[in-house]
């Protein structure tokens, strides 16, 4: 079940509505969600896994915060065979709060950009098993990657930030470019 406030965007925008994750607890999201969502409380999870899927609507009036999924605060775990998927024109995953947490794991699927352009402690970003980013991460924070996690684009540190890179395996088919 998917617990959370729902939000109405304007008749202006191309989404019909943003779903918000802001109760405590977990959230289980294991069938399609054909929307944008937030997740904004540090003691909320929410967890995309095996079956679940993100897939995002375009909405060009939330500018730089326009992303499939949203984290203002808390964590986000795509797991299993977990999708996001950005509309075109949008980002993927984009972490905006602290403390928030995106993890990737198992055969998760991320189609679009994952993007945190400013660095603040308690945002961490975290690749493992076989998760998979087609798309660039363009990133400032604590990030992590390991065992088969793979990202077909570059791993780009934006102007606002700076960003600490463990990797133990994975592959980046692009460039890691440290500096904005």
């Amino acid at each position: 079940a998917i617990l959370g406030i729902v939000l109405a965007v304007g008749a202006v925008s191309g989404a019909n509505a943003t779903i918000i994750y802001n109760t405590p607890g977990t959230t289980n999201v294991t069938g399609p969600v054909l929307d944008n969502v937030i997740v904004d409380s540090s003691a909320t999870t929410v967890n995309v896994g095996t079956g679940g899927i993100i897939r995002g609507v375009n909405d060009p009036s939330l500018g730089i915060f326009n992303a499939a999924a949203r984290t203002r605060h808390g964590t986000l775990h795509v797991t299993g065979n977990g999708r996001i998927i950005a509309a075109r024109g949008q980002q993927a995953i984009n972490m905006t709060g602290s403390p928030s947490t995106v993890r990737l794991s198992d055969n998760a699927l991320v189609v679009g950009d994952v993007v945190n352009e400013f660095t603040a402690p308690g945002i961490n970003l975290h690749l493992e098993d076989s998760a998979r980013v087609n798309g660039n991460v363009r990133y400032a924070g604590y990030m992590s990657m390991q065992d088969n996690a793979r990202i077909n684009g570059s791993i780009i540190n934006p102007d606002n930030g700076s960003y600490t890179l463990d990797m133990f395996g994975g592959i980046v088919t692009g460039q890691v470019v440290m500096g904005g």
